[in-house]
């Protein structure tokens, strides 16, 4: 479809989504530059100034909650995309030809969309998940990006039902499985979106998969002030600020706030209280071991 969105979407439900609708650039995001997610596939060296071929945008839906957003935007070959909802901003580099696409999480059965390009183009779309209600997500969104993106920077991780450190229950950036390996079972899986060049915010997501009969409890939530810098004095310098936003049975919650001082591991401020209720002077409880517990509310999984 010209200039707009393609529905193709597959699962079994097919249909065109609600078309593009062009709209003002958006603004330049604040952020240092980071790794990208997908490979830029040999990047050209800039946009041609006077390309007019307008941008397409496909959707199709994935299990678990996940849509791939495809973007064909040759005028845009060798950019960074930015693809915004919910308050979550992911990079989209696009390759040489100006191709890209990104499977991304839900956290509603649809959410308005921005697609930002080059500074100079964007569009807006509806973006449908399906099978909402049998996820439980909980995505932690790094705010501010020199403290995130450093060497050290925090990590989340998941202790599936009374899982130690180490053990099978623990879901980690190391052991981050993926939702093949918990399909047919129900649990967990870890997946991280990087910023790339200005664009994009660090984003950790845990999506819990419930199946009929499967496993329930609780999964404590915890981040690692020092994940890879060894200890917290190796860790990223400076707070940190964080956002959570928490998903269950379709449900979106408010999102709330947090800061981390990865230095010292101490929360100065903790992701349980409500967003705009952050106290910088005061701590919000306890650690266990290297990794803060309440940083990031427990998540209760139900029985189906």
């Amino acid at each position: 479809v010209s200039g707009g969105v393609s529905g193709g979407v597959s699962g079994g439900v097919s249909g065109d989504a609600a078309p593009a609708r062009p709209r003002a650039a958006l603004p330049s995001p604040d952020g240092s530059a980071g790794a990208t997610t997908p490979d830029s596939g040999g990047a050209a060296a800039g946009p041609d100034p006077d390309c007019t071929v307008p941008a397409t945008v496909t959707l199709e839906l994935e299990p678990a909650a996940m849509t791939r957003v495809s973007v064909n935007a040759p005028c845009h070959a060798g950019e960074v995309a930015e693809l915004a909802y919910e308050g979550l901003r992911f990079a989209l580099p696009l390759d040489a030809q100006g191709a890209g696409s990104l499977a991304v999480p839900g956290f509603r059965g649809a959410s308005e969309a921005m697609l930002g390009l080059g500074g100079r183009e964007a569009r807006e779309f509806t973006i449908p998940f399906r099978e909402i209600e049998r996820i439980d997500r909980v995505a932690v969104v790094w705010e501010t990006p020199d403290a995130a993106e450093a060497p050290g920077a925090p990590a989340l991780h998941a202790f599936e039902f009374g899982a130690r450190p180490g053990t099978p229950g623990h879901v980690s950036p190391a052991e981050p499985r993926s939702f093949e390996t918990v399909r047919r079972t129900g649990g967990g899986w870890l997946a991280a979106y990087e910023p790339a060049h200005g664009k994009g915010r660090r984003i950790e997501v845990y999506s819990f998969w419930r199946r009929f009969g499967g496993p329930s409890g609780v999964v404590r939530l915890g981040l690692d002030p020092a994940a890879g810098a060894g200890d917290c004095a190796g860790a990223a310098a400076g707070a940190a600020d964080y956002r959570v936003l928490r998903m269950t049975g379709g449900r979106l919650e408010r999102p709330r706030l947090g800061r981390i001082a990865p230095r010292d591991c101490t929360v100065l401020a903790g992701a349980g209280g409500p967003e705009g209720a952050r106290d910088p002077g005061r701590s919000a409880g306890r650690s266990s071991g290297r990794f803060i517990d309440a940083a990031v509310d427990d998540l209760v999984v139900r029985r189906r």
